[in-house]
């Protein structure tokens, strides 16, 4: 069952010139997933030879989305978008069922074009607060993954993302995508350039013991130092997996290494 609902209220009239003004006076959306999202305030709506929207804001407990935007009569446009604090368990359905999330995901992001295919874009997304539970062996681990963030851009010089990951104390990783020159208008595949950077680190591999209990003493670190170059049609990959001071103990072989 979907459980899907909305209800809107619109108060305006028209104006001069086959165009419309006034304001969304009441929107409620309600879904068996997501849960009843209200609207906080009433917003500005204009309709004609352009749109435009005030901030439109919607609310669901601690969550809040707002998004505001515009086109003019000459295809300029801009957007803004605003997601702050929504649940991370709203995912938990659609997870494994031994597998938890806490905490909240939150994007800022910005747009603006014209009609000839021109873009000026970034967002930013991050996960405020959040935990991951996950099964090891016949016990639980929590991992912060609070100061993982993903950043994205596109301007007149190219387009581009920065990755944080952290897991906790297990892992982390650090990459970067840059795409010199990238227009949504003028892409080649077989020509766009591309030069990406991955780090990785996984300073002691001994919690695999609680997936393989038969092994003795395990541990050592793991580090990856990866780059990619040419083009998007045929990338260049280049760098090394290193697993360093490690040791690995297999008593019912009799190994050691």
């Amino acid at each position: 069952e979907l459980g899907l609902g909305a209800r809107l209220a619109l108060a305006g009239g028209l104006l001069e010139q086959k165009a419309w003004a006034g304001r969304v006076e009441e929107l409620t959306l309600r879904s068996a997933e997501t849960g009843e999202w209200r609207l906080v305030r009433p917003a500005e709506l204009a309709l004609g030879a352009g749109v435009a929207v005030k901030p439109l804001c919607l609310a669901s407990g601690e969550a809040r989305l707002c998004g505001a935007g515009s086109r003019a009569a000459d295809g300029a446009w801009k957007a803004d978008l605003d997601l702050a604090q929504l649940p991370l368990a709203l995912a938990e359905p659609h997870l494994p069922k031994d597998i938890a999330v806490a905490g909240a995901v939150s994007l800022d992001a910005r747009a603006s074009g014209n009609a000839s295919g021109a873009l000026d874009a970034d967002a930013k997304l991050t996960l405020p607060g959040s935990r991951l539970t996950l099964p090891f062996g016949d016990q639980t681990k929590e991992l912060d993954l609070s100061a993982s963030r993903l950043q994205a851009r596109v301007n007149g010089k190219g387009a581009g993302a920065e990755l944080t990951l952290r897991l906790g104390d297990l892992a982390s990783a650090e990459g970067r995508v840059d795409l010199p020159g990238w227009s949504p208008v003028a892409s080649d595949p077989v020509k766009q350039r591309l030069d990406a950077k991955l780090k990785g680190q996984v300073p002691d591999i001994a919690f695999v013991r609680a997936f393989a209990p038969d092994l003795g003493a395990i541990s050592g670190e793991v580090t990856a130092d990866l780059v990619a170059g040419g083009t998007l049609a045929a990338p260049k990959p280049a760098g090394q997996v290193a697993f360093q001071g490690g040791r690995v103990e297999i008593p019912d072989a009799g190994l050691d290494i």
